[in-house]
């Protein structure tokens, strides 16, 4: 049962994927943006290697979220407002095979990136990639477990927001400036109290992105047994807030549920006309 739904979530990922990488929005998004980053970043390099390392991490910390909080809330608002869920419920193991397949389709979204970052910059500015094979590991399995414990999230936010499209632009633009606030956190706070910093650095972005940047400085191996379980909390603690709330989106993703949410909704533009309907005055009598 488990080999069935791991195949045909995999068929799904690979048809959406060859949907994808048909259209020119994939490769200007997933990666032109990228290779413009890390040639900046080889810009930079030319400067001070330490601050082109913290840039190269901040881009790789961005990017694995993108995809991972992002890209996957917006793909559950997608697939409630289509209906897919509706559809798929129909099927054995059909919730589970959309949702598997997406989240892998986003994890092959990040590989992408990931190998547009590190080969160009293996290529343009060697020497602020980690020096032995050691340090790389941490480097892939910080960025692994940044995304792993982001997904949660992206599936939380994407089961509570509302299906309109000023909720949907609003979630875009607001966690697109929350990943540069966090992003830069680290950069930002050199300044405040230690108490702050301690905190801040604690957040599952500055965290995520300070391994990072250990990793490619090859000083990672004394801070990774510290930081695995502060990422893995936070897991736990994404994962215990999404599933009661991805439960409850999918028992709303009923026939009867929706019919009653399409006629509430339109009876609240109707009221809305209504109420912009201006009286006309009586006519005068000839």
């Amino acid at each position: 049962m488990i080999a069935r739904v791991l195949s045909l979530s995999l068929e799904r990922t690979w048809i959406d994927l060859s949907r994808m990488i048909r259209s020119w929005r994939f490769w200007v998004a997933y990666v032109a943006i990228p290779l413009a980053f890390v040639i900046c970043t080889g810009f930079v390099a030319t400067g001070d290697t330490d601050f082109a390392r913290m840039y190269l991490a901040f881009g790789l910390v961005l990017w694995t979220a993108l995809p991972a909080l992002v890209a996957a809330s917006v793909e559950v608002i997608s697939d409630r407002s289509s209906g897919t869920l509706v559809r798929l419920r129909g099927l054995p193991y059909g919730t589970a095979i959309c949702f598997i397949g997406r989240i892998v389709l986003l994890l092959v979204i990040s590989l992408v990136g990931w190998a547009v970052f590190l080969v160009v910059t293996a290529i343009i500015a060697p020497e602020i990639l980690p020096h032995d094979t050691p340090h790389w590991g941490i480097l892939v399995c910080a960025l692994v477990a940044e995304f792993v414990m982001l997904i949660p999230l992206g599936l939380l936010l994407g089961a509570l927001v509302p299906l309109t499209k000023k909720a949907v632009l609003l979630l875009r633009f607001g966690l697109g400036v929350l990943l540069l606030i966090f992003g830069a956190a680290p950069v930002l706070v050199s300044e405040v109290p230690e108490w702050l910093r301690l905190i801040i650095d604690l957040l599952p972005i500055p965290l995520s992105e300070l391994e990072v940047f250990a990793a490619l400085t090859s000083e990672a191996l004394g801070e990774w047994p510290i930081v695995l379980p502060v990422l893995l909390v936070w897991f736990v603690v994404f994962v215990i807030a999404a599933v009661p709330a991805m439960r409850a989106m999918i028992r709303r993703q009923s026939g009867a549920a929706l019919a009653r949410q399409r006629e509430r909704v339109l009876a609240a533009r109707e009221r809305r006309a209504n109420r912009r309907r201006r009286p006309t005055a009586p006519a005068e009598p000839v």
